[in-house]
């Protein structure tokens, strides 16, 4: 992954020094992510006249109001307003929480269901990739009208539970004799 999403998300990774400043750094780039989707913030960025200084010390205040932030996060934000990164927050997000995830051992499973997930069967789920994947699973839940079953994502696995699957393999079974 050699984009500049990642080579961003790398840059935050080694300023942190523990688990405590990734998760302000986490907090913080969410925080300006929010920012990034104001429609107000998009248009006064696309204004020609509004300059990189005025970018930043409207984003500056916005964040002040929720939050304190360190001098390495105020000289992130100037650069990713500089670059004209600041509406790639997301991507950027997603990049750091991947090294996280790699750092710390830790695979994300995304499930997509037709119906709720009950704690029991997720936690079974949890437990059945953990043993086969050996690492920690976190897990992020998708309902989906369209599905009957379930689908499991996580990193190049796919385990598909779908009736639509299972028919089809039903079918290829028979068809093979």
């Amino acid at each position: 992954m050699a984009t500049s999403f990642y080579a961003y998300a790398k840059a935050i990774y080694e300023l942190t020094d523990s688990k405590d400043a990734q998760n302000d750094w986490l907090e913080y780039l969410e925080i300006l992510d929010q920012i990034s989707k104001e429609k107000i913030v998009s248009k006064l960025f696309l204004e020609p006249d509004f300059s990189f200084q005025n970018m930043y010390l409207l984003v500056e205040k916005v964040v002040s109001k929720r939050k304190s932030f360190s001098l390495f996060q105020s000289n992130f934000l100037k650069i990713i307003l500089k670059n004209r990164r600041f509406f790639d927050l997301k991507k950027i997000i997603q990049a750091f929480q991947t090294i996280l995830y790699e750092k710390n051992d830790i695979a994300v499973a995304t499930i997509k269901s037709s119906t709720e997930i009950s704690s029991a069967d997720l936690k079974h789920i949890k437990d059945s990739l953990k043993a086969r994947l050996n690492k920690e699973i976190q897990t992020q839940v998708e309902l989906r009208d369209d599905l009957i079953g379930v689908q499991i994502y996580v990193g190049h696995y796919h385990f598909d539970y779908t009736i639509e699957t299972v028919v089809e393999k039903m079918k290829q079974k028979i068809l093979k004799g």
